[in-house]
Protein backbone atom coordinates (compact mmCIF):
# COMPACT_ATOMS: atom_id res chain seq x y z
CA UNK A 1 0.00 0.00 0.00
CA UNK A 2 1.24 3.54 -0.26
CA UNK A 3 1.43 6.32 2.24
CA UNK A 4 2.19 9.79 2.38
CA UNK A 5 3.61 11.69 5.44
CA UNK A 6 2.15 14.91 5.19
CA UNK A 7 1.18 18.36 6.53
CA UNK A 8 -2.39 18.93 7.09
CA UNK A 9 -3.59 22.40 5.91
CA UNK A 10 -6.13 24.26 7.83
CA UNK A 11 -8.27 25.88 4.53
CA UNK A 12 -10.01 27.88 7.31
CA UNK A 13 -7.26 30.03 8.02
CA UNK A 14 -6.49 30.82 4.00
CA UNK A 15 -9.10 32.66 3.31
CA UNK A 16 -7.43 34.02 0.45
CA UNK A 17 -6.65 30.43 -0.79
CA UNK A 18 -9.84 29.37 -0.57
CA UNK A 19 -11.38 33.06 -2.57
CA UNK A 20 -8.63 32.27 -5.32
CA UNK A 21 -9.24 28.77 -5.92
CA UNK A 22 -13.32 28.91 -5.93
CA UNK A 23 -12.17 31.81 -9.51
CA UNK A 24 -9.71 29.28 -10.50
CA UNK A 25 -12.17 25.89 -10.29
CA UNK A 26 -15.04 28.63 -12.62
CA UNK A 27 -12.29 29.45 -15.19
CA UNK A 28 -11.58 25.40 -15.99
CA UNK A 29 -15.10 25.15 -15.43
CA UNK A 30 -15.32 27.56 -18.41
CA UNK A 31 -12.86 26.31 -20.57
CA UNK A 32 -14.41 22.85 -20.21
CA UNK A 33 -11.59 21.24 -18.55
CA UNK A 34 -12.44 17.90 -17.03
CA UNK A 35 -11.06 18.38 -13.35
CA UNK A 36 -11.00 16.65 -10.12
CA UNK A 37 -10.71 19.54 -7.14
CA UNK A 38 -9.23 17.97 -4.29
CA UNK A 39 -11.54 19.03 -1.46
CA UNK A 40 -10.47 22.35 0.61
CA UNK A 41 -10.75 20.00 4.10
CA UNK A 42 -8.08 17.50 2.88
CA UNK A 43 -5.66 19.44 1.55
CA UNK A 44 -2.42 18.27 2.38
CA UNK A 45 1.52 19.41 1.88
CA UNK A 46 3.31 15.90 1.03
CA UNK A 47 6.68 15.39 2.81
CA UNK A 48 7.34 11.52 2.25
CA UNK A 49 6.03 8.71 0.54
CA UNK A 50 6.29 4.82 1.55
CA UNK A 51 5.61 1.86 -0.50
CA UNK A 52 4.50 -0.70 2.61
CA UNK A 53 2.63 -3.64 3.66
CA UNK A 54 -0.75 -3.15 6.02
CA UNK A 55 1.24 -5.01 8.99
CA UNK A 56 4.18 -2.85 8.44
CA UNK A 57 1.60 0.43 9.04
CA UNK A 58 2.05 0.45 12.84
CA UNK A 59 5.95 0.28 12.93
CA UNK A 60 5.55 3.59 10.62
CA UNK A 61 3.19 5.35 12.59
CA UNK A 62 5.52 4.87 16.15
CA UNK A 63 8.80 6.22 13.80
CA UNK A 64 6.54 9.12 13.26
CA UNK A 65 5.39 9.81 16.81
CA UNK A 66 9.21 9.58 17.96
CA UNK A 67 10.33 12.25 15.46
CA UNK A 68 7.57 14.34 15.95
CA UNK A 69 8.35 14.32 19.85
CA UNK A 70 11.92 16.32 18.76
CA UNK A 71 10.16 19.15 16.60
CA UNK A 72 8.51 22.34 17.68
CA UNK A 73 5.77 24.00 15.68
CA UNK A 74 6.69 26.06 12.81
CA UNK A 75 4.87 28.71 10.50
CA UNK A 76 5.32 27.94 6.76
CA UNK A 77 4.09 30.53 3.46
CA UNK A 78 1.76 29.02 0.69
CA UNK A 79 3.01 30.72 -1.96
CA UNK A 80 1.61 30.94 -5.69
CA UNK A 81 0.05 28.65 -8.01
CA UNK A 82 1.81 26.56 -10.02
CA UNK A 83 1.51 23.23 -12.13
CA UNK A 84 3.12 19.82 -12.94
CA UNK A 85 4.78 19.14 -15.41
CA UNK A 86 4.92 22.50 -16.62
CA UNK A 87 2.00 25.45 -17.50
CA UNK A 88 1.24 24.28 -20.73
CA UNK A 89 0.91 20.37 -20.13
CA UNK A 90 -0.54 20.88 -16.92
CA UNK A 91 -1.98 17.36 -15.28
CA UNK A 92 -1.34 19.32 -11.62
CA UNK A 93 -2.76 21.82 -10.04
CA UNK A 94 -1.07 22.91 -7.04
CA UNK A 95 0.63 25.92 -4.30
CA UNK A 96 4.08 26.70 -3.89
CA UNK A 97 5.34 25.98 -0.53
CA UNK A 98 7.81 29.00 1.31
CA UNK A 99 11.14 27.18 0.87
CA UNK A 100 11.89 27.13 4.73
CA UNK A 101 14.49 25.73 6.50
CA UNK A 102 12.76 24.07 9.21
CA UNK A 103 10.55 21.98 5.65
CA UNK A 104 13.14 21.14 4.30
CA UNK A 105 15.10 19.58 7.30
CA UNK A 106 11.87 18.13 8.13
CA UNK A 107 11.24 16.50 4.92
CA UNK A 108 15.43 14.86 5.21
CA UNK A 109 14.74 14.03 8.49
CA UNK A 110 12.05 11.80 7.69
CA UNK A 111 13.37 10.12 4.84
CA UNK A 112 16.86 8.96 6.51
CA UNK A 113 14.87 7.83 9.31
CA UNK A 114 12.39 5.33 7.07
CA UNK A 115 15.07 4.63 4.40
CA UNK A 116 17.25 2.85 7.80
CA UNK A 117 14.39 0.77 7.56
CA UNK A 118 14.87 -0.44 4.18
CA UNK A 119 11.96 1.35 2.98
CA UNK A 120 11.60 3.68 -0.56
CA UNK A 121 10.96 7.11 0.25
CA UNK A 122 10.13 8.49 -3.04
CA UNK A 123 12.34 10.98 -5.32
CA UNK A 124 14.80 12.97 -3.08
CA UNK A 125 14.42 15.91 -5.58
CA UNK A 126 10.72 16.10 -5.22
CA UNK A 127 9.96 19.52 -3.26
CA UNK A 128 7.06 19.58 -1.07
CA UNK A 129 3.94 21.37 -2.29
CA UNK A 130 0.23 21.62 -1.76
CA UNK A 131 -2.16 19.54 -4.63
CA UNK A 132 -5.27 21.53 -5.24
CA UNK A 133 -6.45 19.05 -8.10
CA UNK A 134 -5.73 17.06 -11.07
CA UNK A 135 -6.52 16.75 -14.48
CA UNK A 136 -7.47 13.74 -16.71
CA UNK A 137 -5.77 15.60 -19.75
CA UNK A 138 -3.01 17.54 -19.84
CA UNK A 139 -3.82 21.21 -20.79
CA UNK A 140 -2.68 24.76 -21.11
CA UNK A 141 -3.09 26.21 -18.04
CA UNK A 142 -1.14 29.76 -18.59
CA UNK A 143 -4.10 31.97 -19.27
CA UNK A 144 -6.06 30.27 -16.29
CA UNK A 145 -3.11 31.19 -13.64
CA UNK A 146 -2.66 34.60 -15.31
CA UNK A 147 -4.85 36.80 -12.86
CA UNK A 148 -2.92 34.83 -9.48
CA UNK A 149 0.32 35.53 -11.04
CA UNK A 150 3.00 35.42 -7.64
CA UNK A 151 0.07 36.18 -5.53
CA UNK A 152 0.69 34.94 -2.13
CA UNK A 153 -1.74 33.34 0.24
CA UNK A 154 -0.28 33.65 3.93
CA UNK A 155 0.52 31.41 6.20
CA UNK A 156 -0.05 28.23 8.35
CA UNK A 157 1.52 27.30 11.69
CA UNK A 158 2.91 23.99 11.84
CA UNK A 159 1.72 21.71 14.69
CA UNK A 160 1.54 17.97 13.54
CA UNK A 161 1.43 15.26 11.10
CA UNK A 162 -0.70 13.46 9.02
CA UNK A 163 -0.55 10.14 7.85
CA UNK A 164 -2.45 9.27 4.84
CA UNK A 165 -3.27 6.32 2.49
CA UNK A 166 -3.39 6.02 -1.38
CA UNK A 167 -5.54 4.15 -3.54
CA UNK A 168 -6.55 4.68 -7.32
CA UNK A 169 -9.65 4.77 -8.29
CA UNK A 170 -10.27 4.95 -11.89
CA UNK A 171 -8.19 8.04 -13.17
CA UNK A 172 -7.14 9.55 -9.83
CA UNK A 173 -6.19 8.43 -6.26
CA UNK A 174 -8.40 8.45 -3.41
CA UNK A 175 -6.98 9.77 -0.11
CA UNK A 176 -8.17 8.69 3.41
CA UNK A 177 -6.21 10.00 7.00
CA UNK A 178 -5.28 7.15 9.20
CA UNK A 179 -3.44 8.77 12.09
CA UNK A 180 -2.41 12.00 13.48
CA UNK A 181 1.02 12.93 14.69
CA UNK A 182 1.41 16.64 16.70
CA UNK A 183 4.49 18.12 18.12
CA UNK A 184 5.18 17.93 21.31
CA UNK A 185 8.92 19.14 20.70
CA UNK A 186 10.09 22.97 21.94
CA UNK A 187 12.25 25.48 20.71
CA UNK A 188 14.88 24.37 23.10
CA UNK A 189 15.10 20.85 21.75
CA UNK A 190 16.47 22.57 18.06
CA UNK A 191 15.68 19.30 16.19
CA UNK A 192 14.51 20.97 12.99
CA UNK A 193 18.36 22.58 11.65
CA UNK A 194 20.52 21.41 8.68
CA UNK A 195 22.54 18.97 8.75
CA UNK A 196 26.17 19.50 9.38
CA UNK A 197 26.93 18.35 5.56
CA UNK A 198 24.54 21.11 3.88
Amino acid sequence: MKLFISIPVPFEKLPALNDAAKKLKAQALSKKMEVQWVRPENWAINLVVLEVTEDQVPAVQNHIDEICKKWPPFKLEIRSFSAFPDLLHTRVVVCDIQNKRELATAQDQLRTAFESLGLDTGHKDERPFLTLARLRKARNFKDVFSPFANKKFGKIKVTQLILLSSEQVGPYPKYAQISQHPFTGTEDDEPLTPNDSD
